[in-house]
């Protein structure tokens, strides 16, 4: 949330139309939907890209092998779930 204010800021002031968001894959679609609200809720019709940077040790169907594996999937679940259903911009 943090970097997607702090990126609104200099995408108004250099009018940027295009921004490449890279994280890792497992929590992309959490990031997407915070920088785009932000964005949105700035006035800014910025189009947010996408690139995962692989960084976790698992992959897609390797998650509930580690107790690493499930701790990183559920977090990411009850922080998608706040941002959707609960996170106000």
């Amino acid at each position: 949330e943090a970097n997607a204010l702090w990126l609104s800021r200099y995408a108004e002031k250099r009018a940027w139309k295009d921004i490449v968001l890279v994280t890792s894959p497992y929590h992309m679609k959490r990031a997407q939907f915070i920088f785009e609200n932000i964005l949105r809720a700035h006035g800014l019709t910025v189009r947010v890209h996408t690139l995962s940077a692989f960084q976790e040790p698992f992959g897609e169907g390797e998650w509930r092998s580690s107790v690493h594996g499930v701790h990183v999937t559920v977090s990411e679940y009850i922080k998608w779930v706040y941002y959707r259903y609960f996170w106000k911009t």
